[in-house]
């Protein structure tokens, strides 16, 4: 399914290879004036169909190039904003875990305070309670003594009253 116009062209071709070499001139030939005055017409009329063609599919091209090109911009900027939206949303999604880690960390914080003061009133309480202690210890030591002191007293009297009675018996009897 040639063109016209290469149909002529290779008309042309057969015309050359039907004619004649001049003798002495390798290069030259006889030809078919009229055959190839007719066909240069022929190809004179094939040529602007051509020419008419090749601009169409230049314009074609060019088209298709300008399609192509308003696609890719048009891909170029959606891909942009999805990755714009994409970035803010991760940017969103950290500040919220940042924001998260941030109450959870003062919440530990509040939580070590609370149990420092905590342990702070349990050793003060304990200190308190130990002072308490060795005052009751104390006290009750020098109750224990202050009620053992008289019959201490009353025993002593009483071992110093029979030593008494024992030196003077052995003095007696040693006499």
């Amino acid at each position: 399914m040639k063109n016209d116009f290469v149909k002529k062209l290779e008309e042309l071709e057969d015309i050359l290879d039907e004619s004649w070499n001049l003798p002495l001139a390798s290069n030259k030939y006889i030809v078919n004036g009229e055959k190839l005055k007719e066909l240069v017409s022929e190809i004179k009329l094939c040529l602007p169909k051509e020419m008419q063609k090749a601009q169409i599919i230049l314009k074609t091209k060019e088209e298709l190039l300008q399609n192509a090109k308003k696609e890719k911009d048009m891909l170029i900027k959606s891909a942009k904003r999805d990755s714009e939206m994409m970035v803010r949303k991760a940017q969103q999604a950290a500040e919220r875990m940042e924001i998260a880690a941030k109450n959870q960390a003062k919440k530990i914080l509040d939580e070590q305070e609370i149990l420092r003061v905590a342990e702070k009133r349990a050793a003060d309480i304990i200190a308190k309670a130990k002072k308490e202690s060795a005052k009751m210890k104390k006290a009750t030591r020098e109750y224990i003594e202050s009620i053992l002191v008289e019959p201490y007293n009353v025993l002593r009297k009483a071992t110093n009253s029979i030593e008494k009675i024992k030196n003077n018996y052995h003095d007696d009897t040693e006499l």
